[in-house]
């Protein structure tokens, strides 16, 4: 099981939700969303997991954490994880991905 935070974070806006409000924001400033944002919408994920498979349950969580607040959220959870994979890229490459997700938001909105 896998959970995306780029997915979440395009469901809410495809709620048109408070935190999705938020986050169109944060993205049309160029600016990173709010940890407290990022971490309950993960916190929600998770928990619903481990309702539906009664706790016994494996993923991979995808860009998070991305800052030490988030870290701290994640050990505050009572997860701790077993293996951690950092994908570095070029920021020419991280732009035009950024770019890129604005577009197809602003088509949503």
């Amino acid at each position: 099981m896998c959970i995306s935070v780029g997915d979440l974070l395009r469901k809410e806006i495809q709620k048109k939700s408070e935190f999705g409000k938020q986050i169109v924001e944060s993205r049309k400033s160029y600016s990173y969303v709010k940890d407290e944002i990022v971490i309950e919408l993960v916190k929600m994920q998770i928990e619903q997991l481990e309702k539906d498979n009664h706790g016994s349950t494996s993923w991979i969580i995808e860009g998070f954490p991305r800052t030490r607040l988030q870290a701290i959220a994640l050990q505050k959870m009572g997860v701790v994880p077993d293996k951690f994979i950092l994908l570095d890229i070029a920021e020419n490459i991280s732009i035009d991905k950024v770019k890129r997700n604005l577009k197809s938001e602003d088509e949503i909105i």
